[in-house]
């Protein structure tokens, strides 16, 4: 096996932890986790990175992976939760990978959707009301069907190599669960990084996404490709963030009634059932108005 082949993979899903959980595990001394934090070299995701780090070329992708020798784990965290092709082949590209997956309340997931801005908070009501599978958005349909797709990824893997954990649970006491992780992964449990919280709730500023999008489309695209060619893959992210940050504004997240929270358990009920069953976890606060 390849010394620099990543067997470490936490398939995220937007609002649900992955880049705290990344940016602490990138500070344990042995883990080793690629700069670009989410490649999305397998599967149907949209890979920005894609004439450099894709599936097609493994030299490329394990390129991201080259300094990583000296470390027991390497890994990323891209968006591969909900991702049945993603799943197939990552158990062919490593097999013996780990796979870290956080869950979360459909309540707080969705609030935080909305408070984000990836759906809109005006026709939730409605459109929670008025169709049978809540077709506000196909990916967040699909990451709330948690017990199918973490059954996929025990299936592909094994249960032994898939660690679940519920995102108010992990939230509740870092320090615990993290240790525990790391002793999951067989690393040092001792070390505890500084638990900043990443990535929190925010809005979008329009007027300011406005002028970003007008300034981008001034530039020609050919240069826009030589950038992404020539740019290190750690220059790339940090220009992202720096325009994230600016285009947006840190919240906290907004209330939801209680209508809409049951409307919700309703769509949910079953689902949430299914995975008690699967984890033999107690999901009960999940139902709580």
């Amino acid at each position: 096996m390849t010394s620099n082949k990543p067997n470490f993979f936490i398939p995220g899903q937007p609002r649900s932890g992955t880049t705290s959980l990344y940016n602490y595990f990138k500070e344990h001394p042995d883990v080793f986790l690629s700069e670009v934090k989410g490649p999305n070299a397998f599967g149907k995701n949209k890979n920005d990175f894609s004439d450099k780090y894709n599936t097609k070329d493994k030299k490329a992708y394990l390129n991201l992976f080259k300094s990583s020798s000296s470390q027991i784990i390497k890994g990323e965290a891209s968006h591969y939760f909900a991702d049945k092709q993603a799943i197939k082949e990552l158990s062919i590209f490593n097999p013996d990978a780990k796979i870290l997956i956080v869950i979360r309340n459909p309540i707080d997931l969705i609030n935080s959707y909305c408070s984000y801005g990836l759906i809109p908070r005006a026709n939730l009501l409605k459109d929670i009301s008025s169709t049978s599978k809540f077709q506000v958005g196909r990916e967040l349909n699909e990451v709330l069907r948690y017990s199918h797709y973490i059954k996929l990824w025990q299936d592909a893997f094994s249960k032994e190599q898939v660690y679940v954990i519920d995102f108010d649970k992990l939230m509740s006491n870092l320090p615990k669960y993290f240790s525990d992780i790391c002793r999951w992964l067989n690393i040092d449990d001792k070390f505890q990084p500084p638990f900043i919280k990443h990535n929190p709730s925010r809005k979008f500023d329009n007027d300011k996404k406005e002028k970003v999008i007008k300034t981008t489309n001034k530039i020609p695209i050919n240069l826009r490709i030589i950038a992404k060619k020539v740019l290190p893959p750690s220059i790339q992210e940090k220009i992202k963030k720096k325009l994230r940050d600016y285009v947006t504004i840190k919240t906290g997240q907004d209330s939801m009634d209680k209508e809409t929270k049951r409307l919700i358990l309703n769509k949910y009920d079953l689902e949430i059932k299914v995975l008690e069953e699967l984890l033999h976890e107690d999901l009960s606060d999940w139902v709580k108005v």
